[in-house]
C-alpha cells in the first residue's frame, strides 16, 4: 500500500508548504479528474451557501505594536523551549517556507482567503461561509490583562481589518468575524455589543489557555448580553493541546459540565472538538465523601448534550490522530448529529504531521484505504478542502453490520449560526428573487 504517513510529514517538515506547493487556486483546474470528482460527490445534495465551517483560527504574530497581536517569547525561545518554537516554525510553514516573519500575518491571511474561496467549483454561484476566530489573553478574575500568562493574542480589530484588505468582497463573502471576548474585562458587554453591531454572531473563548471558568458568577452579565443579542458562544472543551506555551493553562477548565451554567441561562453553546480528549471529575455526581471519578470528556459532552437542547458541538479535530481513536463514538451518537457542526479547526489541517491517514485507515478504519491516494492529492492543493472530504466519506461499521457517518445536516449550519447573514448576494435579479422565495418559506416554516 506504500507509505501512508512518512512521505508528506517529512517533506513538510523539511520543506513547508512553499516546497509542497498549496495552490488551491489551481486545484479544479490541475488536480486530475478522480480528485475533482471526488470532492463534487462529497459536495452532492448540499447547498453550498449554507455550509459553514465554524472554527477556522486567524493566526497572527504581531509584533504588537504592528495590528495588536503577539505570542508568548518562549516560542522565539529556541534553545530552552524547543517545542514552543516549532510550534511558531510551523505557523510560518504553513503560509510558505521562504516567507518574511515580519509579514507572516498578511501571508497567513492571503493563504487561508485562497484555501476558502477555492473550496468550491468556479462556477459556484454560492460561497463556503467560515467563521473567522479572534483569541483574546487571559484576565484575572479582578479584570487585570495578563500578557504574561497569554500564549497567543488575536486583536479583535486586527480581525476584522483583514476582511477588508485588498480582495474585500472576496473575504466578505465568506468570512464572518468570530471575535474573543473574555468576560472577565470590565469592557466584555460593551465590547459584545459593539462587535454584534460589525457583524458578529459568534463569540470564542478557549478557558483553559483564557483563564474563564464558565461557572463563574463574574461571567453573567455577559451570558445575559450573549442572549439579549441572540449570539453564539464557541468555548473549547477538553484538553488543550496546543496553546500552552505560557506554561499557566489550567486544564481543568476544559470540563464539558462547567458549560450548564450558561445553558442553563438559555446561552445558545458550541463545545469545540466534541469533547474529545482528556478525562475531567464527574462533578454532578459526588460519592458520599465529597469526591468525584474522573470520566472521559466526550462522555461528559454526550450527557449535557442530552439534557441541554441549546448545547452543540463541533467535529473539528476528529481527523486528528490525538482523537481519531473516539470518533467512531461520535459517529455512532445519531441522535446528537442534528447539532454537530462541521469545522476545520484550520491551520491544524494543514500541519500533516497532526493528522495521519495511517490513524484513519488501518488504525481505526474510519476512511476506506483506497481513497488515501486521491485525499493526499487533495490535501495538496488544500487542505482544508481535504479535511472536508475526509469528513464527508468517513464512516464507522458497527459489529451489527450498521454503518454510521455524519449526515448532510451536519455541514449545513450556516443559517442555524448566522441567521441574518449566512446568505451570499445573488448577483442577479431571477437569483435575488429565488432567494427571497426561500427565506420566506423558511421563516414561515419556523
Amino acid at each position: 500500500m506504500g507509505c501512508i504517513v512518512c512521505n508528506c510529514c517529512m517533506k513538510f517538515l523539511a520543506q513547508g508548504k512553499a516546497h509542497l506547493g498549496y495552490t488551491p487556486d489551481k486545484f479544479w483546474e490541475n488536480a486530475s479528474e478522480d480528485a475533482r470528482e471526488l470532492v463534487l460527490s462529497c459536495l452532492k445534495d448540499l447547498d453550498a451557501d449554507k455550509i459553514l465551517d465554524c472554527h477556522v483560527h486567524l493566526v497572527a504574530t504581531g509584533p504588537e505594536g504592528k495590528n495588536g497581536c503577539y505570542i508568548h517569547e518562549n516560542m522565539y525561545d529556541e534553545c530552552c523551549h524547543p517545542k514552543s518554537a516549532i510550534k511558531r516554525r510551523a505557523i510560518i510553514m504553513t503560509t510558505g517556507f521562504d516567507v518574511d516573519e515580519a509579514e507572516i500575518d498578511e501571508y497567513y491571511v492571503e493563504n487561508v482567503t485562497s484555501i476558502f474561496a477555492n473550496f468550491l467549483p468556479p462556477e459556484s454561484a454560492g460561497a463556503v461561509k467560515v467563521s473567522l476566530l479572534g483569541m483574546d489573553e487571559w484576565y484575572d478574575e479582578d479584570g487585570t490583562a495578563r500578557p504574561d500568562k497569554t500564549t497567543l493574542h488575536v486583536n479583535n480589530a486586527w480581525l476584522e481589518h483583514v476582511t477588508k484588505m485588498s480582495d474585500a468582497e472576496k473575504r466578505q463573502r465568506h468570512f464572518r468575524i468570530a471575535p474573543s471576548i473574555h468576560p472577565y474585562k470590565k469592557t466584555a458587554v460593551e465590547e459584545l455589543h459593539y462587535w454584534y453591531k460589525r457583524g458578529a454572531r459568534q463569540i470564542k473563548w478557549l478557558p483553559n489557555a483564557q483563564g474563564i471558568d464558565p461557572m463563574s458568577e463574574l461571567c453573567d452579565p455577559f451570558y445575559d448580553a450573549l442572549i439579549e443579542l441572540d449570539m453564539w458562544l464557541l468555548s473549547h472543551t477538553g484538553t488543550e493541546h496546543t496553546l500552552d506555551d505560557a506554561g499557566w493553562n489550567n486544564q481543568a477548565l476544559g470540563n464539558p459540565l462547567l458549560l450548564r451554567r450558561p445553558l442553563e441561562k438559555g446561552v445558545n453553546v458550541i463545545a469545540a472538538h466534541c469533547a474529545s480528549t482528556g478525562y475531567y471529575k464527574d462533578i454532578d455526581n459526588p460519592d458520599k465523601n465529597g469526591k468525584c471519578k474522573k470520566v472521559q470528556s466526550v462522555k461528559l459532552l454526550f450527557r449535557m448534550m442530552e439534557k441541554h437542547k441549546n448545547l452543540y458541538t463541533d467535529i473539528s479535530g476528529s481527523t486528528s490522530f490525538t482523537r481519531t481513536a473516539l470518533t467512531r463514538k461520535v459517529l455512532m451518537r445519531t441522535d446528537l448529529h442534528e447539532r454537530m457542526i462541521f469545522a476545520t479547526d484550520f491551520p491544524v489541517p494543514a500541519i500533516q504531521p497532526v493528522v495521519w491517514l495511517f490513524f484513519l485507515t488501518v488504525a481505526h478504519d474510519l476512511i476506506p484505504l483506497s481513497c488515501v491516494p486521491l485525499l493526499r492529492e487533495i490535501y495538496l492543493y488544500n487542505p482544508a478542502l481535504s479535511d472536508f472530504v475526509k469528513k464527508r466519506i468517513m464512516r464507522w461499521k458497527a459489529k451489527d453490520g450498521k454503518c454510521y457517518r455524519f449526515p448532510n445536516s451536519v455541514f449545513q449550519h450556516a443559517p442555524t449560526v448566522y441567521k441574518d447573514n449566512w446568505f451570499t448576494p445573488p448577483k442577479t435579479q431571477e437569483a435575488e428573487r429565488q432567494a427571497v422565495t426561500v427565506l420566506h418559506h423558511e421563516k414561515k416554516d419556523k
